[in-house]
């Protein structure tokens, strides 16, 4: 079994070591699959999602290259029709840079949150910013990656195993009033083995 020389990983990195796992069968999940088991090679993942903060120095940094077209292509936006870019969620400054200052008519997110309303285009862009960066192969993990490191390789219907605990996890049910997104670690029994 491989593993990871110390100090190999950064302390925002896990390793997902190469094995089998059961995936699929959620005959409740969306597009569900039947289950079966299927081989995945070891990889690296970040522990949490990418935040807003780490977003908007990747689009600015395109900014500061002066590539302002590319960065507006990949910032946050909000849904639109087929072929057409919503409205952009993050706000431009005076200089032109991302902020978090524009007016969405709910919570305003804070530097902490996920990023989210990202095309898969500008994730893309982001891991290979990142991996250029850091000299890391950071790339977008796979739908079974995804699978494997969120549900283990014991076929847990739940990161945390086979029941919805609304206080384990960040759903609509884990709190009193309007839906919100939190900052990763917001709820720290919602995680994977």
């Amino acid at each position: 079994v491989y593993l990871p020389r110390l100090g190999e990983l950064g302390d925002d990195e896990v390793y997902v070591p190469a094995g089998p796992f059961l995936a699929g069968g959620d005959g409740q999940a969306v597009n569900a699959v039947s289950q079966r088991r299927l081989w995945v090679d070891g990889f690296a993942l970040s522990r949490a999602p990418v935040s807003n903060e780490r977003y908007l120095a990747f689009l600015n940094e395109l900014v500061d290259q002066g590539r302002e077209d590319e960065a507006l292509a990949h910032a946050p936006r909000a849904a639109a029709d087929e072929g057409e870019p919503g409205a952009l969620l993050y706000a431009l400054d005076a200089r032109g840079r991302f902020t978090l200052g524009a007016a969405r008519g709910e919570q305003p997110w804070s530097l902490a949150e996920p990023v989210r309303m990202v095309r898969w285009s500008g994730a893309a862009a982001y891991a290979a910013w990142l991996a250029a960066r850091t000299g890391k192969p950071f790339r977008l993990p796979g739908e079974w990656e995804w699978e494997k490191a969120a549900r283990g390789a014991d076929a847990r219907f739940f990161p945390w195993g086979d029941f919805l605990d609304p206080s384990f996890c960040a759903i609509e049910e884990s709190h009193d009033g309007a839906p919100q997104i939190e900052p990763a670690g917001a709820h720290p029994l919602d995680e994977s083995p």
